[in-house]
């Protein structure tokens, strides 16, 4: 365990930086396996708008557009429009009032958003 820290503090942004990755792919294979469409399936209307308008015959092409799709689904929902949205103009909607105003004002401070 000591031969462990020693190593850790020989290189404190490689640790840092597998410990993020870790911990960002955690989060993606829980989204991933989480059962369901989950509660917001709102996202759903950006594929219906886009299948009307493409139509790719490739299998391999289905099969990644599948994945896509179905990671897309897990990943973003409304909320997490609101919140940027909330972060780079302000609370302009009712929706955007159920964000944290310092973690918005966070994001816009560390962040290229402009009011």
């Amino acid at each position: 365990m000591a031969v462990c820290l020693e190593k850790i503090d020989e290189h404190p942004y490689g640790s840092l930086t597998i410990t993020f990755l870790l911990w960002k792919g955690l989060g993606l294979i829980l989204a991933l396996l989480s059962p369901g469409p989950g509660y917001d399936t709102s996202t759903d209307l950006l594929f219906l708008l886009d299948t009307a308008h493409n139509h790719h015959s490739a299998k391999g092409l289905n099969l990644f557009q599948s994945f896509a799709q179905h990671l897309s689904l897990k990943l973003v929902r409304w909320d997490a429009i609101y919140f940027v949205s909330a972060a780079k103009h302000g609370y302009i909607y009712e929706q955007q009032w159920a964000f944290s105003w310092v973690l918005a004002r966070f994001v816009r401070s560390t962040t290229n958003c402009k009011e």
